[in-house]
């Protein structure tokens, strides 16, 4: 029972504040405060800024920051979906399409329209009626949840067996990888096989989904280890296991080039150890956060030279031509990578000008759910985005001798396949998405092994927002297939007879503390 309590004591603190409601009038205030200062420096410091197309980016903004300003002011959990969404929307709705006009940075490679500004004013005007239809779903399932307080214990650890898996688990993963060493001559071999970018990995995709899983069941095995030892851990001892988690990133696939599979697994990470060990402060994602952007801009010029980039970049003549060859650049970094701000407001454009386009009507999301398939068993897949995106911003007839691989986000890829009139279905399910991960988590026992899991799945909002199916497709079974699994062995199914729960003293929060549940 002292035990329950504890656990509480440390946790349910925090996920108490994730069912706080989603932005009161106070922070709906502050927030066109903050967008109307925003947009008066702007229009000072940029005279090319003064157009209509400031008016649906202001509006948009008032909505998406209100959420992350009730995550800046502690209102939501630090691991709330709805907050970080919000936090992550305030550059994508807002802060990106002014630092377009104010940078005169756009996309390359295509022929721009007579005025960038047109178009994405009326893409902020999409998405300001999308952010309306997503914030009426997160209402919406949040009132038909029934808002109870009362946390439903599910499954906790099956104590006897998860060490003795977990270690099978990291055997098995750990030979898979030393496999694919082995076959490209080591660690060398990799990187080289990487830089000439050839066949080498061809065939090798699931092999990938096997053996890349290995850190993250690592440091799920930490979290066990120590909820069976229950003592607290110093941020010392947490952030040496990060930085042994983040060389097993490196070694476990981050050589390939992708950053993104090393920033989602840290993110899991930190996730795991907020949820089960001790809650994050705030001014730990404010570092996360610089560290981010610094770690996608410089490890894009390994993905782009491979162990060249980083020579270049340590130089400052080499790393300012690596810049303009690549488009590395920082600003590159915080609107390509981070924002789709120009992408779909030129996909807008040809939509409204380039009457041949045929819509994809579902077939790219249908494409994305046949790279289940290996090629070696179907080489002729569709190609979904590819051809649809390359077709719309170029025209027809010129894939496959052009083949674009830009990424569209959730309005772009539903442009793609349907125009604009189903946009705002798309932001209302994808709120139903944000809700229902917030709810899960909201009403899950503090030691449900299930938890181990909502990273990913806070995760897998934000990347449902910023990418496209065949992306999200890949987040879910190149990061969380293996650790899913092996979670769903672990488990152990608390008994549940009224016997078996006593209310905990958690203070704050109204919880049946299952007795046999551990």
């Amino acid at each position: 029972m002292a035990h329950n309590a504890a656990l509480c004591t440390r946790l349910g603190s925090s996920t108490l504040k994730i069912r706080q409601p989603i932005a009161g009038v106070g922070s709906l205030t502050i927030s066109a405060g903050l967008c109307s200062i925003v947009c008066f420096i702007l229009i000072l410091s940029c005279p090319n800024a003064i157009h209509w197309f400031l008016l649906p980016v202001f509006l948009g903004g008032i909505l998406i920051t209100s959420d992350g300003l009730d995550w800046f002011r502690g209102k939501l959990d630090v691991f709330d979906p709805v907050g970080l969404v919000g936090l992550y929307g305030i550059h994508f709705f807002f802060i990106a399409p002014l630092f377009h006009v104010y940078l005169n940075y756009w996309m390359d490679y295509v022929t721009p329209p007579p005025d960038w500004r047109e178009w994405l004013g009326r893409m902020a005007l999409l998405n300001l009626i999308g952010l309306i239809a997503y914030r009426h779903s997160i209402s919406y399932v949040g009132k038909q949840s029934g808002g109870g307080n009362i946390v439903q214990p599910k499954f906790s650890i099956d104590r006897k067996n998860s060490l003795r898996y977990w270690l099978v688990f990291l055997l098995v993963t750990g030979l898979l990888q030393l496999f694919v060493y082995l076959h490209v001559g080591g660690i060398s071999g990799y990187i080289s096989a990487f830089e000439a970018l050839d066949d080498t990995f061809v065939g090798m995709g699931w092999i990938f989904v096997i053996s890349e899983s290995f850190p993250v069941l690592f440091f799920i095995g930490y979290a066990i280890i120590y909820c069976r030892h229950e003592k607290t851990q110093s941020w010392i001892t947490i952030f040496s296991v990060l930085a042994i988690f983040l060389v097993l990133k490196l070694l476990f696939g981050g050589f390939r080039g992708s950053r993104s599979s090393i920033i989602f697994g840290l993110f899991w990470a930190l996730g795991i150890v907020h949820f089960w060990i001790r809650p994050v402060p705030r001014k730990i994602i404010y570092v996360g956060l610089a560290f981010v952007i610094s770690f996608m801009y410089v490890y894009g010029f390994y993905k782009s030279a491979g162990l060249k980039g980083f020579e270049d970049f340590t130089n400052r003549e080499s790393r300012l031509k690596m810049e303009s060859m690549t488009d590395r650049t920082l600003e590159g970094t915080i609107l390509g990578d981070f924002g789709r701000s120009d992408t779909q407001a030129f996909l807008l454009y040809r939509l409204s000008n380039d009457d041949s386009y045929e819509y994809a009507l579902g077939k790219t999301y249908l494409a994305s759910v046949a790279l289940l398939i290996p090629k070696s068993i179907w080489p002729e897949r569709p190609e979904g985005k590819v051809q649809s995106g390359t077709e719309l911003q170029y025209g027809n007839g010129l894939y496959p001798l052009w083949r674009s691989s830009r990424v569209y986000g959730l309005s772009g890829e539903a442009m793609l396949n349907f125009g604009i009139l189903p946009i705002p279905v798309f932001f209302w399910l994808f709120g139903m998405l944000v809700a229902a991960v917030r709810n899960w988590i909201v009403k899950s026992h503090p030691r449900d092994i299930l938890l181990l899991m909502a990273p990913f799945a806070v995760n897998l909002c934000i990347v449902t927002l910023a990418s496209d199916s065949d992306n999200i497709l890949l987040f879910i079974i190149q990061n969380g297939f293996i650790p899913f699994i092996f979670i769903k062995i672990i488990q152990k199914k608390c008994v549940r007879h009224n016997s078996d729960y006593a209310p905990s003293t958690c203070p704050g929060r109204k919880i049946l503390a299952p007795k046999r549940c551990s």
